[in-house]
């Protein structure tokens, strides 16, 4: 498991282009804000610039950020960088206490903290609602109209448990196994 860690990085090695060349978009206390000079994409993740590491807005101890081809990410003050979805334009927010994000391939849920609460080996989950999450294997994200939705069709569905346990085994769903996105 790698979770992304965020580091002040090194700013004395060339100028701020150079040093940050990605691009991010960020919560600030002012607004939404995109600035081109950011981050710096590292073996570990990213390393995120000073000046935008100290213009973050938090809420909880958690702000959201986003680099080009990604979806979002959260940062904690401890400096712990999680990508999670994005469900409608921002990043996944939580239920139950936990937020959906990804590790590799795989589908993770995680706490405030940032720690991986459940890791197994689904291609896509829903956020939890009274103590259950509807989670699939194998199936696909297909658009609906202009493509700014979409739904989940195909693959063998099931139920987890905030343990991670399986409370209904992955079976195909009647009907064409589709299931619309909720969030």
């Amino acid at each position: 498991m790698s979770l992304l860690l965020a580091q002040a990085g090194d700013t004395n090695v060339a100028p701020l282009a150079d040093t940050y060349p990605l691009p991010c978009t960020y919560w600030s206390e002012r607004d939404l804000e995109t600035v081109e000079h950011c981050a710096a994409q590292t073996a570990d993740g990213y390393s995120i610039a000073p000046a935008i590491l100290a213009d973050l807005s938090y809420t909880d101890d958690l702000a959201t950020i986003t680099f080009p081809g990604h979806q979002w990410f959260y940062r904690h003050r401890n400096g712990r960088l999680v990508e999670v979805l994005t469900y409608d334009n921002g990043p996944d927010a939580f239920a139950e206490g936990l937020a959906r994000g990804r590790i590799g391939d795989d589908l993770v849920y995680i706490d405030h903290d940032l720690d991986v609460k459940i890791s197994a080996p689904y291609t896509f989950g829903f956020p939890f609602e009274n103590g259950r999450a509807d989670v699939c294997t194998g199936c696909v994200s297909k658009p609906v109209g202009n493509g700014e939705y979409s739904y989940m069709a195909g693959g063998l569905w099931g139920v987890i448990d905030k343990q991670g346990r399986e409370i209904v085994k992955l079976a195909p769903l009647p009907e064409q196994g589709e299931k619309p996105a909720k969030p």
